[in-house]
């Protein structure tokens, strides 16, 4: 089994800290304690009672996986992405599981620096790595880009007096929001639907036009499978076998997303009657 020794390094267990080199390794779990170092510090494991003893301290041991936790996964690579010399360039993560809205924490192993982000639900994660080194930096596929755990997004209680309103004003305000509350939009695809009136197109005797799909750039790949996927999801979009079909093309947003673009030009021009 290939692997590094980095250190040293400091950890916790229970109110106790230590440090020392760590043997990094491919394995499933997040860290082992070798029988040296439990012999070293005098650790006594009493499996019957569920606990370690470590000096005057007595550590509780969990066996198996505690669903009450947050769940945790392991983030990959999913495309080769070379990062040029003082440059970053954007990867994409897969999960090895899927989880509701999650913090990225790096791995320590990345070549180059990957800040910690916050995520929305998903099995896919797009991470910005910065190399600040003066030679390439090789990301390929699989290769183990850091850890996703799930997280509680805690609510900031409002605070009226920010607004200039007394607590009076600031309770009738909320129970105003509350009562219209779907008049809001929980997200961005929270768009409502209405089915009442039929959309037609008269298309006269025109001869359907069916544009082919058009590549996508490596760098939207991800994107555009996780992008699709929401809009299917929020019903925006559905399933179609019509002779018409016009080329969707993937556009950047200035605050980073993507949105779809429709080019209806082959479509519109000379062969809808209006």
């Amino acid at each position: 089994m290939a692997g590094a020794i980095v250190g040293p390094m400091s950890f916790q267990l229970g109110n106790s800290c230590f440090e020392g080199d760590a043997y990094v390794a491919p394995i499933e779990d997040d860290m082992l304690l070798g029988a040296d170092f439990l012999h070293a510090k005098g650790v006594v494991l009493d499996l019957k009672s569920a606990r370690l003893e470590l000096g005057e301290e007595q550590i509780p041991l969990q066996f198996g996986s505690d669903l009450s936790e947050h769940k945790v996964a392991r983030v990959r690579a999913e495309y080769r992405v070379i990062v040029p010399p003082n440059k970053a360039k954007r990867v994409s993560g897969i999960l090895d599981q899927k989880l509701d809205t999650f913090v990225f924490e790096p791995v320590h192993t990345l070549e180059g620096i990957a800040p910690q982000t916050l995520h929305d639900a998903g099995a896919t994660a797009e991470i910005y790595v910065i190399n600040l080194a003066d030679r390439p930096v090789i990301i390929d596929p699989g290769d183990l880009l850091g850890a996703a755990q799930e997280v509680e997004v805690a609510k900031v209680p409002y605070d009226p007096t920010e607004d200039g309103l007394s607590s009076a004003q600031g309770s009738e305000l909320l129970n105003l929001l509350v009562y219209h509350a779907d008049a809001f939009a929980k997200d961005e695809f929270d768009l409502g639907n209405f089915t009442l009136i039929e959309h037609g197109i008269d298309t006269g005797t025109s001869p359907p036009i069916k544009q082919r799909m058009r590549r996508t750039p490596v760098a939207f790949a991800g994107e555009e499978k996780a992008h699709l996927a929401k809009v299917e999801n929020a019903g925006v979009i559905q399933p179609s076998i019509s002779e018409w079909a016009s080329a969707p093309v993937l556009v950047r947003k200035r605050d980073g997303g993507v949105r779809w673009c429709i080019d209806y030009r082959a479509s519109t021009t000379g062969h809808l009657n209006r």
